[in-house]
């Protein structure tokens, strides 16, 4: 249990983050967790399986991958449920669990390739690209137009108040692609036409954290102003992910410590603290996506065919 809420934990304080990375984690996490137990009833087993799972999802509530992954990882357990006897199903059930986990990886990894080469092919030569947070997505995809010898620029934020940008623009210079880095409150005005000839960014792509019923997505805040401006200059933007982060359930802003923002606030100040925001589907080009590049209204058809045990069919 110490390990599970280790996890917990790091998820929460952003130790742990990117929704690939939290949900490969929560998974490792759950599958040590069931191993160490000594339980011998596989309802009672596949109940605990269940609530560990759950307490993994909630530590990002605001993450339907992994809440997709443990959904997908206990239908998995309960369609074996009742072929052996009590004891030895509940072995069965444990060598069932760590497979499973590891074939659902193993798709996640063979995903994320996938979508770096369609979103390699999205790039072209001399573009001025602009990003936004940390998403090793997009930095895979930066990797791969830099490994088809495509000379590239990428422009990116800070990201306040966690300074994600920092860790982007870190992982670009271990790649050797030229960046430049500049303040939050300058995203929308660098992508503008109003910024002047100097710069002129070509395309937007950034990752997210969700896709929401009607396909638009919620993503790291500042995502929303950074597709309007792009949008209203004529400049395509591109969401990169894979499409297992679909939901229909009505999603909430995450609202995070006003301490984040500002240590030693005055006590009567009140400070909003979003950590996402939503990017309306009608600003997106295309969802970079395990299937190839799609518009916001193929998601449902896509994930109907391919995951959809997501929507519960």
């Amino acid at each position: 249990m110490a390990s599970l809420n280790q996890t917990i934990k790091d998820i929460r304080s952003i130790k742990i983050q990117g929704a690939s990375n939290i949900c490969r984690a929560s998974i490792e996490a759950w599958v040590a967790y069931l191993s160490i137990l000594k339980m011998r009833n596989p309802v009672t087993f596949l109940n605990e399986a269940k609530r560990a799972g759950e307490l993994l999802a909630k530590a990002r509530p605001d993450e339907p991958l992994t809440i997709n992954a443990f959904k997908y990882l206990h239908l998995r357990l309960a369609e074996k449920h009742g072929i052996k006897s009590r004891a030895s199903e509940v072995v069965e059930l444990k060598k069932l669990a760590k497979k499973q986990a590891t074939d659902f990886s193993e798709l996640l990894h063979k995903n994320g390739q996938r979508i770096s080469l369609y979103g390699s092919r999205t790039i072209k030569n001399k573009e001025n690209i602009f990003t936004h947070c940390h998403a090793q997505t997009v930095i895979n995809i930066l990797g791969a137009a830099k490994e088809q010898k495509k000379k590239i620029h990428v422009y990116n934020d800070e990201t306040r108040p966690l300074m994600q940008g920092r860790k982007t623009s870190e992982d670009l210079a271990r790649l050797k692609i030229d960046n430049t880095m500049v303040v939050d409150s300058a995203a929308e005005f660098l992508i503008s036409n109003f910024s002047g000839d100097k710069v002129k960014i070509d395309k937007v792509i950034i990752g997210f954290d969700v896709i929401l019923a009607d396909n638009s997505a919620l993503n790291k805040v500042g995502s929303f102003g950074i597709a309007l401006a792009a949008y209203t200059s004529k400049i395509p933007v591109y969401l990169a992910g894979t499409l297992m982060k679909k939901t229909n359930k009505k999603m909430g802003i995450e609202l995070r410590a006003k301490t984040e923002i500002w240590k030693n606030s005055p006590a009567q100040l009140k400070i909003i603290n979003f950590a996402f925001d939503k990017i309306p589907a009608q600003l997106i080009t295309g969802y970079i996506t395990e299937f190839g590049v799609i518009k916001p209204n193929e998601v449902d058809k896509y994930v109907k065919k391919y995951y959809p045990w997501i929507l519960g069919k």
